[in-house]
């Protein structure tokens, strides 16, 4: 998603995903300073998103770091 998100948005805009799941999009447009909306039914995956978005959104410099070092 991270790379999608790159090529096809900017900064501050605003990312929509209607299958939220746990929250990879959420990630990427945090990662990158994108806004976003996810929308997810099960309860479980909204609060593994929420954990997951809020862990990087907290340690973006590293997330960021750590995106591009996975391609190694």
């Amino acid at each position: 998603m991270s790379y999608l998100i790159a090529i096809g948005s900017r900064s501050g805009d605003l990312i929509l995903d209607p299958y939220g799941g746990s929250g990879a999009t959420g990630v990427a447009a945090v990662v990158q300073d994108r806004r976003y909306v996810l929308i997810e039914l099960d309860s479980e995956y909204v609060d593994i998103a929420e954990r997951r978005i809020a862990w990087h959104g907290a340690n973006r410099d590293k997330a960021q770091l750590d995106m591009f070092a996975a391609g190694d």
